[in-house]
């Protein structure tokens, strides 16, 4: 759901304003990951991920694994930006 505000940025906004956005909402993903990770903010375990499987009698969480959570927020953070530059690469040409 992320990746429809970077689109509809992209499509209505500048390249550099798109690029803002996704810049912003990668900053917020990384602080969300990095309030958990520190215990600020609590997680919500769904029990449905392999990850957080039961493991000598506690739970280890998948987002308070140092690896896990630089990898989740690096790939959305890739994501996001790739998004970008194809939608504003197709507005540009769109409005040739």
């Amino acid at each position: 759901m992320l990746v429809f505000h970077v689109i509809i940025a992209g499509i209505l906004l500048s390249r550099w304003q798109c690029y803002a956005v996704a810049t912003v909402a990668s900053l917020l993903v990384a602080f969300l990951a990095w309030a958990e990770w520190a215990h600020v903010i609590g997680h919500y375990t769904l029990l449905i991920l392999p990850s957080e499987a039961q493991a000598h009698g506690t739970l280890e969480q998948a987002p308070f694994g140092d690896m896990y959570a630089t990898a989740a927020v690096a790939f959305l953070a890739a994501t996001l930006f790739l998004v970008a530059h194809f939608v504003t690469t197709l507005a540009e040409r769109a409005l040739r």
